[in-house]
């Protein structure tokens, strides 16, 4: 169910927690008050917060999306995928140090959350495996009385696992035992203390289920008859004796006992979750076998030289259970006494040895080990034949095959068993073949040229072969470790920081945006995610050597065009503040969200938010964001309960789905505050001033910087100084469309890209043209005054210094307000009637406006655009448009039932051609249905001026408006003769 440290191959107890425990039950367990709410946290933030409440936290290997492990087994190791440490040394590394656990879910963002046992709180974990385990517990509790409340955790299995949490105490030393890491201690019951961990909430089971907190209560002390249970007696301290063999070899006992210390000297320790029983076991072969050493003497050697350097050390009862089975290995006595030659091949004998001490609950873990660490070749084959047929080439793929077939010649008959047996089971021989020599090449370097590694370089190797597919899918594999990568709209993209802006589009200095990675770049980087090599052969000697290479630009490319790159994680947008996210949770930790696939990058420390805050909290947060804006002319409440609206946004904007409105800041008179208004939401937002750009008349030009926004992934944008009534296609489909497809400027990529930009605008007096109005919710600035901008008596005369210096607090409150909100469930029906949704904007409407409006303040949505005649040129360009078309119908054919296009544009041209000739006279002529040439102008953009649009233009005009009532007429198509629509003007019918 979990995995302890070490034990492969066999449950004896590891480390004790009976000595010192006493002195370790003295520090208090881990603050538990609210750990339910872990469950719901990302991975990254789950774990900072086990630290920051005292637990032991190390990072674990992660699951793949189809129950792989993470670590090299791969699928080979399915079974307890996700369970084991991603990190060497992890006892003495486990950390309650919140900065080390991030930086730990920046390097692996997906990697399980483990806790180790033992520490200073001296916690272990009762392991609960299924039915079986839930059995005994209630048979236990039925003959002792029930346990004490404490804190539990559910297995992702869903077969009521789990693991109870307690905190050993000091009358542990009075039963004279000692409580050690243990599988299978009674039926379905393992034991997880000093030296184990577990896999902690919300970590991901190879079932793809979530382990989850399952009840919360303060760790207990366990109870007596638990500890009793539960441990193991102490072995009586080793007393040295003599024995006939003993006695017979004490003529040259002095010189074997100096040489096997010395060697063990030079031994690798035993590491826990690093095969640490493996190495023990070669350790204790050595002496016992190879050095011939007696079994008390060769126990001792193992306690002082040897012991002390493994991490933990081992209890005296497991060393000597050692020993003794090393007397049983299948090695010959005193290989290690003999020359050089011969010692080399017996040591490698001893090394493919199999510890005989196994216990049947190792059965499982061993099946899944055996192929990372060297075996004979019957025992390899066994094992892979006991896998399913598809995942045996990449078992047969694993570093201890490897490291066997390479120590192999290609022409022995043990290669050829080995090999020939593989292509029986169905392994892929010659991909496994080009890895074995890529493994041998590693330990042979010829030249600096030989692709031979450091000792700290742990990147992977890629073969470069024909085999595309297999090359670039590695090369994914490799890229998706290194840091900063993501994925976004079928693009590879990094992040950067500004130093010069988009032309049109004005950033500040170090603005972090979203890059496309160029090629250059992306080569770059698949450098510093593996080693690449490529296979020569020397054309005299035939000797086959490994060299390093350079990535191919074919694998490059290809991996850059793949559209979607297994683990390289998503990238939604980036945020330098805390966040409210869908569920109403707030983005708290610092680095990459893989629930949302936001980047949190914050540049200061933000104050704590209540995880409830009450309604009070709530106004005087919302008081302290008023404050701010106390100078300004708003034109009433409601257009300061929509400034209000227009901080929130930006920090609400990934918790509702849907689009937000445009937020226009409309003065009466210049210098009434429109645009510092603007400048406060983005210090208050971003920390500076939100990204800038000018109104444009092209929606061509339009369209290429909205596409740049979404490219770029900028929170915050403004329209500055809006001179031209606002409103176009282009810019309503930005603010109604949460995903922008438009093709890439010099290609014909069309990247389905988030759109998650808010949008403000300033100007005066601001008109709207056709369906933007609907879409913006304009605050109006009402200034007494002829000059504002000579106010003397403002009491922030600084402001944005002030809101700089101030800007933690300040978004702090907008936070307040918006968790506040969540946290009393969002009820629209408790608002009616002083709250109506706005249409197209839902789901905006219920979390930023109720909010607003569940504090006692107006409703923002009052203050959406209005379309007023004097505000909407559209309006009376259609009007013009009506009562143009119906002067011309009645000029052209008053008996028929209406003109077509064509009419009256040659009517038109007609009369141009006519005035230009009189106009050669001198003798001015008005221009035939000047209402008309009005409207056409104002309705149709990209015509010269001076020229008469085209017959495909006025036709889509008329499509658009047909049926639209102005006026009380209406344009409609009367009939269809000969191919030829013909448009006519009549009345509206009444509602």
């Amino acid at each position: 169910m979990t995995a302890a440290a070490p034990h492969l191959h066999n449950a004896a107890p590891r480390a004790a927690l009976s000595g010192t425990v006493a002195r370790l039950a003295c520090t208090p367990p881990p603050d538990v008050v609210g750990l339910e709410a872990v469950s719901a946290l990302s991975l990254a933030e789950a774990a900072a917060e086990y630290a920051r409440r005292g637990f032991r936290v190390i990072p674990l290997h992660s699951v793949g999306p189809v129950g792989a492990c993470s670590c090299p087994r791969g699928a080979a190791h399915a079974r307890h995928a996700g369970k084991h440490p991603r990190i060497k040394d992890w006892e003495r590394e486990a950390s309650s140090d919140v900065a080390k656990v991030r930086a730990w879910w920046e390097r692996w963002p997906k990697a399980n959350v483990g806790l180790a046992m033992g520490g200073p709180a001296a916690l272990f974990a009762v392991d609960v495996d299924g039915p079986e385990g839930r059995s005994t517990l209630e048979a236990l509790e039925r003959e002792h009385g029930p346990l004490p409340e404490t804190l539990r955790m559910a297995s992702g299995r869903d077969d009521g696992g789990g693991h109870l949490l307690f905190a050993v105490p000091p009358e542990l030393a009075e039963l004279g035992a000692e409580l050690a890491n243990s599988v299978a201690k009674l039926p379905g019951i393992d034991v997880r203390a000093q030296g184990g961990q577990i896999v902690a909430p919300p970590s991901l089971h190879h079932t793809g289920r979530l382990y989850a907190v399952a009840h919360v209560a303060p760790i207990a002390s366990a109870p007596r008859w638990l500890l009793e249970r539960l441990t193991t007696p102490k072995a009586p301290p080793a007393r040295p004796h003599l024995t006939p063999a003993t006695q017979e070899a004490a003529p040259h006992s002095t010189d074997a006992r100096t040489r096997a210390a010395a060697y063990l000297r030079k031994m690798d320790p035993a590491i826990s979750e690093q095969r640490g029983h493996d190495a023990l076991w070669r350790a204790a072969v050595a002496m016992v076998r190879g050095f011939e050493l007696a079994p008390d003497v060769a126990l001792d050697l193992l306690r002082t030289e040897y012991n002390p350097r493994c991490l933990p050390p081992w209890s005296e009862a497991e060393l000597r259970h050692k020993v003794e089975d090393a007397g049983h290995a299948g090695v010959p006595r005193g290989y290690l006494l003999h020359e050089a030659g011969h010692a080399d091949r017996l040591r490698t004998s001893a090394a493919l040895a199999i510890d005989p001490a196994r216990d049947e609950g190792d059965e499982e873990i061993e099946r899944d080990a055996i192929v990372n660490e060297p075996q004979s070749i019957a025992a390899v084959l066994n094992e892979l034949r006991g896998l399913p047929r598809e995942k045996r080439s990449s078992a047969a793929r694993a570093p201890g095959i490897l490291r066997l077939a390479a120590a192999l010649s290609e022409d022995s008959p043990d290669w050829t068993d080995l090999y020939e047996g593989l292509k029986v089971l169905g392994v892929g021989v010659l991909p496994w073949k080009r890895a074995v020599r890529a493994f041998r090449g590693h330990g042979h370097s010829a030249s600096s040229n030989d692709a031979h590694p450091s000792e700290t370089d742990d990147r992977p190797v890629i073969v470069v072969t024909t085999a595309e597919h297999e090359v670039n899918d590695g090369a994914v594999q490799a890229l998706a470790s290194v840091p900063g990568v993501y994925q976004r709209g079928w693009m590879l993209v990094d992040i950067v920081r500004e130093t010069a802006s988009v032309p049109g589009l004005a950033r500040a200095e170090g603005t972090r945006r979203i890059r496309t990675i160029p090629l250059p770049r992306l080569r770059e980087l698949l450098t510093v995610a593996a080693r690449w090599v490529v296979q020569r052969t020397d054309p005299l000697t035939g000797e086959i050597t490994m060299r390093t290479a350079h990535p191919p630009d074919w694998s490059v490319r290809a991996v850059e065009a793949r559209g979607q790159w297994e683990g390289i994680p998503r990238l939604t947008a980036i945020a330098e503040c805390p966040v409210l996210r869908p569920d109403g949770s707030m983005l708290l930790v610092p680095g990459y969200d893989a629930r949302t696939g936001i980047l949190y990058a914050p540049v200061l420390d933000f104050p704590a938010i209540p995880h409830a805050p009450t309604r009070d909290q709530a106004r005087e947060a919302a008081d302290l964001l008023l404050d701010v804006v106390e100078d300004f002319p708003f034109e009433s409440d409601v257009h300061r309960a929509a400034w209000l609206a227009s901080v929130l946004t930006p920090l609400a904007r990934f918790a509702f789905e849907g689009p937000a409105p445009m937020f226009v800041y409309s003065g009466n008179v210049r210098g009434a505050g429109k645009t510092l208004l603007a400048k406060v939401v983005g210090e208050i937002v971003t920390g500076r001033s939100m990204a800038t750009m000018t109104q444009v008349e092209s929606e061509e030009e339009e369209r290429k910087r909205i596409t740049c926004i979404a490219l770029e992934g900028d929170p915050l944008v403004l329209i500055d100084n809006i001179s031209r009534p606002l409103g176009s296609g282009t810019l309503d489909k930005a603010l109604t469309d949460v995903v922008w497809g438009e093709r890439l400027l010099g290609s014909n990529s069309r990247p389905q890209l988030p759109l998650l930009a808010t949008w403000y605008g300033t100007g005066n007096n601001v008109a709207f043209r056709g369906d933007t109005a609907r879409r913006c919710c304009v605050i109006r600035l009402d200034s007494p005054l002829e000059k504002p901008e000579t106010r003397d008596d403002m009491r922030q005369p600084h402001l944005l210094a002030y809101v700089r210096e101030h800007r933690a607090e300040l978004v702090a409150a907008a936070l307040t307000v918006l968790r506040a909100w969540t946290a009393a469930g969002m009820e629209l029906h408790t608002l009616e009637p002083r709250m109506r949704s706005w249409g197209s904007f839902e789901a905006w409407s219920r979390v930023v406006c109720g909010a607003i409006v569940w504090l006692g303040l107006p409703d923002p949505g009052e203050a959406r655009g209005s379309a007023d005649d004097e505000d909407d040129p559209e309006a009376t360009a259609l009007e013009q448009l009506v009562e143009g078309w119906a002067t011309a119908c009645a000029d052209l054919s008053p008996e028929r039932q209406g003109c077509t296009v064509a009419q009256v544009l040659d009517a038109l041209q007609q009369d141009d051609a006519d005035r230009a000739a009189i106009r050669m006279q001198y003798t001015p002529k008005p221009a035939k249905w000047p209402v008309l040439r009005a409207a056409l102008a104002e309705l149709i953009s990209g015509v010269p001026a001076g020229k008469l649009p085209n017959v495909k233009q006025v036709g889509y005009l008329l499509r658009r408006y047909k049926g639209r009532n102005v006026g009380g007429r209406k344009l409609v198509q009367a009939v269809v003769v000969r191919g030829e629509r013909l448009w006519t003007v009549v009345q509206a019918k009444r509602p």
